[in-house]
């Protein structure tokens, strides 16, 4: 699944900054979010709910805020700094997940893009 949104009619520039958080929710298990930036890749990041031998070592630690009895990965800071000049942009993040949304999630918050 990806969300994509395009902004048009940007003012002249040189440079684009991008911060969000991402959230990884429930049973990871090594699946990809990414980003792209006018259809070039420039962020990905892997998860695994648990990386131990004992899984409920992992379910003792963290917090879970919703579904599956997986502890969330919450607030994973994300930014990116890089030339552009164009005077539109395509913000594009999804991720390579193909579970039901009620076994394994992401979402996303505090989305800013500054123009340099």
């Amino acid at each position: 699944m990806e969300i994509q949104n395009k902004i048009s009619n940007l003012p002249l520039h040189t440079e684009i900054k991008i911060q969000f958080n991402v959230h990884f929710f429930d049973n990871w298990e090594g699946e990809v979010v990414y980003s792209k930036l006018d259809e070039n890749f420039i962020w990905s990041q892997g998860y695994n709910w648990c990386d131990k031998f004992l899984p409920e070592t992992c379910q003792k630690q963290g917090i879970n805020v919703c579904g599956q009895d997986k502890p969330d990965k919450l607030s994973n800071f994300v930014q990116f700094q890089g030339k552009h000049s164009s005077s539109e942009i395509n913000l594009t993040i999804g991720s390579n997940i193909n579970k039901d949304p009620c076994t394994a999630s992401w979402g996303i918050d505090d989305i800013m893009i500054f123009i340099l």
